[in-house]
């Protein structure tokens, strides 16, 4: 007489190893893939700013090494001037990590977006915005745009450390050291001082923003890095939210302490 061979299906137990190596080796794996999948929008983002800077260097040199006037507030007043270079490539002007406007709290609907959100005015949707100090001194607005603080051209000794066009939650803004942080991520207020720095102080890539510098090259920059940076000629850049100026963990809002100090 035969006898059966129970030994040809798999038991209960061996299912639920092999269910479980499957769940273990997901979970190593997804991290793995979200870390390359936020590589590849900054990757993309970093690339959307030099094509930006292309347009930027082109204006100047087409104007007499100037950059234009009437910057001011969080509009994006430099679109038209520069209307011509981005109107048939708007794409660039999108962070591939905030591609859609959407609504947030304390900012006034249509108008400015956050971390993860574009801005919008008037049907134009961005992700950055510009130092507003980069333009030609012209006495219009309270932050002072005079002689003293714009830089009005790309030819300066500081380059390297003047941003232009950054990851940005409005068109733009005239940061100064006085400037406090926003007391929470994707919210319209700040600590004090002052708001034009919060524009630009945006969580957009774990830590950092990306930014368009006055040599015209793009890199990445740390939240708490911006207060480091040259905005304008008379920026004090050993300030108060700074290491150099005695900057303390506890200054910071609770969101902003866990990313690196400057």
């Amino acid at each position: 007489m035969r006898t059966h061979d129970w030994k040809t299906g798999f038991t209960l137990i061996e299912l639920l190893v092999v269910i479980s190596i499957i769940g273990l080796l997901i979970g190593l794996l997804m991290p793995a893939l979200r870390r390359a999948h936020e590589q590849a929008r900054i990757v993309a983002c970093q690339s959307n700013l030099r094509q930006s800077g292309f347009y930027f260097s082109i204006y100047t040199e087409e104007n007499n090494n100037k950059f234009f006037t009437g910057l001011g507030a969080g509009y994006p007043t430099w679109y038209e001037p520069m209307k011509d270079y981005f109107q048939d490539d708007p794409k660039v002007l999108l962070c591939p990590s905030a591609k859609q406007y959407l609504a947030l709290p304390g900012i006034s609907p249509g108008w400015g977006g956050g971390s993860h959100s574009a801005w919008e005015f008037k049907k134009l949707l961005g992700s950055y915005g510009t130092n507003n100090w980069i333009g030609a001194a012209k006495d219009v607005y309270e932050s002072g745009f005079h002689t003293l603080h714009a830089w009005e051209s790309p030819l300066v000794a500081m380059a390297t450390e003047v941003p232009v066009f950054l990851d940005c939650m409005f068109g733009g803004g005239e940061p100064q050291p006085r400037n406090g942080p926003p007391i929470r991520e994707d919210v319209h207020q700040v600590t004090g001082g002052g708001c034009s720095m919060g524009h630009f102080c945006v969580d957009r890539h774990s830590g950092y923003v990306n930014g368009l510098f006055l040599d015209w090259a793009v890199r990445k920059v740390g939240l708490k890095e911006l207060w480091t940076l040259k905005w304008n000629k008379q920026y004090k850049t050993a300030n108060k939210w700074t290491l150099a100026g005695g900057v303390q963990p506890e200054d910071w809002p609770e969101w902003m302490r866990g990313v690196r100090d400057y």
